[in-house]
């Protein structure tokens, strides 16, 4: 596919104007930007633009390499601990986590969150409430 780009965005030599910091880039001045743009939106053309950086390389794989002990242990940082009542009010059971009580029960965070916060029944036959730090 090719695209119509006129040509009085460009110099006289039918190259792009170069700035003394640019990297060999077209990077437009202020009148050719909007020149540009004017074109883009007239034919709806999508610019790709695409970021590559070492940095956000090194950052990825940092994130991809990290151990499953340091992600559980952010994760229970994180998380608030959880208390199921039954309906008359005792203890049912305890969970360090949302997500970790979600999975017990094959249902979604939100599920919980909403029990929680109309103090309604879960699963029609427990109460859910935040625990402090002190009751775990």
């Amino acid at each position: 596919m090719s695209f119509f780009i006129p040509t009085i965005l460009f110099s006289d030599s039918q190259e792009p104007q170069k700035s003394p910091s640019d990297d060999g880039e077209f990077n437009p001045s202020g009148t050719e930007r909007k020149e540009l743009n004017y074109w883009l939106n007239k034919y709806n053309i999508k610019p790709v633009i695409v970021f590559e950086s070492l940095h956000t390389d090194e950052i990825r794989e940092r994130g991809l390499n990290r151990s499953d002990e340091y992600k559980s242990k952010i994760s229970n940082t994180l998380s608030k601990p959880v208390i199921l009542y039954n309906l008359d009010l005792s203890i049912y059971k305890t969970f360090p986590g949302i997500s970790i009580m979600a999975k017990e029960f094959k249902c979604d965070t939100r599920t919980i969150n909403k029990a929680i916060k109309n103090n309604s029944l879960f699963k029609k036959q427990w109460y859910v409430k935040f625990a402090d730090k002190s009751q775990t």
